[in-house]
C-alpha cells in the first residue's frame, strides 16, 4: 500500500473537540436512557405505550453498541482530542455497558496485536473457531444467526461487571450510583425494567455485538496481511447505519488499517484508499457482501 496514503490521513485526522465528544455522549446514552425513563412512566399511565416496547428494546440494544463502540474509540485514544477525556469517557461508557475499561483496553490491544491468533487474541478467543475460521455461505451465516438468536453463541462470549478495581475512585462511586439508579428503576418499574433494560442489554445488544465480530473477521484468518483479515460491511443507507453499524463501524477494515484514525474520518479515509488498487479489488459494501453469502451455498 503507498506510505503517502497515511501520511494524508495523519495530516487530516482531525479529531472531536469537548463539546463535540458530550454531544456524541447525549446522543447515544442521555437521551435514549431518559427515553426509556418516559416510556416507563407512560406505560403506567396508558397500556398502549406496550405495543412500542418491543422496538424500542432494539433502539436501545443498538445504543448498548455505540455505547460499546465509543469504549472501543477511548481504547485508542481517538474519541476526543484531549487525552484525559478520553480516558475519563472510557471510564463512563464501562459503566453503562458493565465492562471494564483497563480489561477492555489489553484485550483489544492483544486483538490488533495477534489478530486472529486462536489463544492471543483476547478479543475474539473465546469464540468458538468454527464460527470465525469456517468460510461464509449462506449455510454458515443461517447457522450463524440461528445459534446467536438462541443466544448459544452468546454464551461463549458474554461478560457483565459491576465493579472495578482498577477503575479510579471518582468512577467507582459514579458506578456505585447507577447501580443505584437501576435499582430505583427496577423498583419503581419492573416490568418496564425488564423490557427496557435488561433484554436490550441481555439479548439484543449481545447479538448485536456477536454478529457484527462475525461479519468483521469470519472465514478470513486463513489468509496473511491486515489488508486480508478483516473486512468493511458499509451500509449506504444512513438511518440503517446509524442503528446497525453506529459510530462508522462499517469502515473495519479502514480501522485495522490505520487503529490511530479517528472514526468520523473513516468515511474519507475510505474514499482515499479506494486509488490504491489492492484495497480497491476487495468487497466493501453490506449489500455486495450479502448477494455473495447468499449465493455461494
Amino acid at each position: 500500500m503507498n506510505k503517502n496514503i497515511a501520511v494524508d490521513l495523519k495530516k487530516h485526522n482531525a479529531k472531536k473537540t469537548t463539546i463535540a465528544a458530550i454531544s456524541v455522549a447525549a446522543q447515544n446514552v442521555v437521551v435514549p436512557w431518559a427515553l426509556a425513563l418516559t416510556l416507563a412512566y407512560s406505560s403506567t399511565i396508558n397500556n398502549l405505550w406496550y405495543v412500542s416496547f418491543p422496538f424500542f428494546a432494539f433502539y436501545l440494544g443498538t445504543r448498548f453498541r455505540a455505547v460499546n463502540n465509543m469504549s472501543h474509540e477511548c481504547v485508542h485514544g481517538t474519541y476526543c482530542s484531549s487525552g484525559r477525556l478520553n480516558e475519563a469517557f472510557g471510564e463512563l461508557f464501562a459503566i453503562v455497558e458493565h465492562s471494564r475499561f483497563t480489561h477492555v483496553r489489553k484485550a483489544h490491544f492483544a486483538h490488533h496485536r495477534y489478530l486472529g491468533h486462536p489463544q492471543l487474541d483476547l478479543d475474539l478467543k473465546d469464540i468458538p473457531r468454527h464460527f470465525l475460521y469456517s468460510q461464509l455461505t449462506r449455510r454458515r451465516i443461517c447457522k450463524s444467526i440461528a445459534q446467536t438468536l438462541t443466544l448459544k453463541q452468546i454464551s461463549h462470549t458474554f461478560t457483565m461487571h459491576f465493579y472495578d478495581s482498577h477503575a479510579p475512585l471518582w468512577a467507582v462511586v459514579i458506578r456505585h450510583v447507577y447501580s443505584v439508579f437501576l435499582i430505583i428503576f427496577l423498583y419503581t418499574y419492573p416490568v418496564q425494567f425488564l423490557s427496557l433494560m435488561v433484554v436490550p442489554y441481555l439479548y439484543f445488544f449481545q447479538i448485536h455485538k456477536n454478529l457484527t465480530d462475525l461479519l468483521d473477521h469470519a472465514g478470513l484468518f486463513s489468509t496473511n496481511g491486515s489488508l486480508n483479515r478483516s473486512r468493511n460491511f458499509i451500509i449506504k443507507n444512513p438511518v440503517l447505519s446509524a442503528l446497525l453499524t453506529p459510530r462508522h463501524d462499517g469502515y473495519h477494515l479502514v480501522h485495522h488499517l490505520f487503529p490511530w484514525l479517528a472514526v468520523e474520518n473513516h468515511k474519507r479515509a475510505h474514499e482515499i484508499l479506494l486509488s490504491d488498487a489492492e484495497y480497491c479489488k476487495k468487497t466493501h459494501y453490506a449489500s455486495q457482501h450479502l448477494r455473495r453469502w447468499l449465493y455461494n451455498k
